[in-house]
């Protein structure tokens, strides 16, 4: 599905795709782009994409004519078992916001046996992480960057759960920041829960590596999307998505089914095809309702709510609160005035009973130029420190963990190093070379 528009609400959809007939490398569930601004996916159900369940993204270092890709919210959805071998090489993603699109909430959200992207955050402006499950990542959980500018999170209530598919070892962290452009990085982390903060007390940076610690912020670094009364703690976020997530109407599928009741007793793997988990449901149809005036609400629905089911023009009329009588109806079909909460539980364990192995920390890397600024084309100075490094690259050539070298910069340049631990993990670090006045 493709969303290039604005001031769109999608909600109770099922998207599954699988992998395509020929060899492709953008099998998204659900794609937001091209400008699309004030956008709301609701309770959506997404599963085996080849690329992301959920991609938003903006027009990149080009200026969009019709402007920024903004403004989204996604919430109450699961996203899972994106395909990892299927027709384009291993490449099992979550979700992916970013590619300078602005401004996204995410919240009460299940993302699901991915190796990556869960999510990756990659935006311009304000992101907010509320209420999330994120279950079975195999190499990462949240995923941060800040190539496309200034970036500014809060991250409330969230739980990281391992399964049998993920890294058992220390290495994961419910998020972890890469400097991949030196932009502003701020964020603010509160009532967050992962195997490196099993209960819901304590220190509130534990949830990310602590070489991201200088970059937590004591106060939300912008004012929350989401109402105080809407935010609850992580075991309550926990049960309220096992019992109301994903697409709940009228009833859930056997997909989701399957994919909930393996979470609650720590099961799940990564997929190559939906024939490992028994394919695509068989959803049951069924009877439209009877609408005789044909204007789009069912003719019980209208005796009910005192509209005459002979007249079709009254789904077009303003209520007293501004919607239209066809909105309330739509708004009926998906619960809206039903009031739920699930039970209290007790948070999760996030190992799921798994044995974690101390493989060490993440590796560190840092990079800076001298000088940083050139009048005219001219020559600097690149030096770099890391930390629990095994290689790194720069400009495409290995070097050491510690290191110089001499780079003659024709016009403004960005230098980046990427490093690997000798147990695994990412470290990133970029440098800006300005040329001229």
């Amino acid at each position: 599905m493709l969303v290039q528009t604005h001031d769109v609400v999608i909600r109770h959809i099922r998207l599954r795709p699988g992998a395509s007939a020929k060899a492709s490398d953008n099998v998204d569930t659900i794609q937001i782009s091209g400008a699309a601004h004030d956008v709301i996916l609701d309770h959506l159900s997404t599963s085996w994409p080849t690329d992301e369940g959920i991609n938003i993204v903006g027009s990149g270092d080009v200026p969009f004519p019709c402007g920024e890709t903004r403004d989204i919210s996604v919430q109450w959805s699961i996203l899972s078992e994106g395909l990892n071998d299927a027709n384009r090489g291993p490449h099992s993603r979550g979700s992916y916001f970013g590619y300078g699109a602005r401004n996204v909430s995410f919240h009460h959200n299940l993302i699901a046996s991915n190796v990556r992207r869960n999510p990756l955050v990659n935006l311009r402006g304000n992101f907010d992480m509320i209420n999330n499950v994120i279950y079975n990542s195999q190499q990462y959980n949240g995923e941060f960057y800040t190539r496309f500018g200034a970036l500014a999170i809060n991250m409330i209530g969230n739980v990281a759960v391992v399964g049998p598919s993920s890294q058992k070892t220390n290495q994961l962290y419910l998020a972890a920041y890469f400097r991949d452009y030196p932009a502003p990085f701020d964020i603010y982390v509160r009532d967050n829960v992962d195997i490196h903060r099993p209960a819901n007390n304590g220190d509130q940076r534990l949830v990310m590596p602590s070489r991201d610690w200088q970059y937590i912020r004591a106060a939300p670094v912008f004012p929350v999307s989401l109402s105080p009364a809407a935010i609850t703690g992580p075991g309550q976020a926990y049960r309220d998505i096992l019992a109301f997530g994903g697409a709940t109407r009228p009833v859930r599928d056997t997909a989701d089914k399957r994919l909930l009741n393996d979470m609650a007793v720590c099961k799940g793997q990564i997929l190559n095809a939906p024939f490992q988990v028994g394919g695509w449901p068989v959803l049951p149809g069924g009877a439209a309702p009877m609408d005789q005036d044909k204007d789009g609400m069912a003719d019980n629905w209208e005796s009910a709510h005192g509209l005459s089911p002979a007249d079709g023009r009254d789904g077009a009329q303003i209520a007293s609160d501004g919607y239209s009588n066809l909105e309330h109806y739509l708004s009926s079909l998906a619960g809206d005035d039903i009031v739920q909460r699930a039970p209290s539980a007790m948070l999760p364990d996030p190992t799921c009973g798994f044995a974690i192995k101390d493989v060490g920390p993440l590796p560190e890397i840092s990079i800076k130029a001298q000088p940083s600024q050139l009048a005219a084309a001219g020559t600097t100075t690149l030096s770099w420190t890391g930390q629990n490094i095994k290689s790194c690259k720069l400009l495409g050539l290995g070097v050491p963990a510690n290191g110089s070298r001499h780079v003659t910069a024709a016009r403004t340049t960005t230098y980046q190093i990427a490093c690997i631990g000798p147990q695994g993990g990412d470290a990133i670090d970029t440098v800006v070379v300005r040329v001229g006045p």
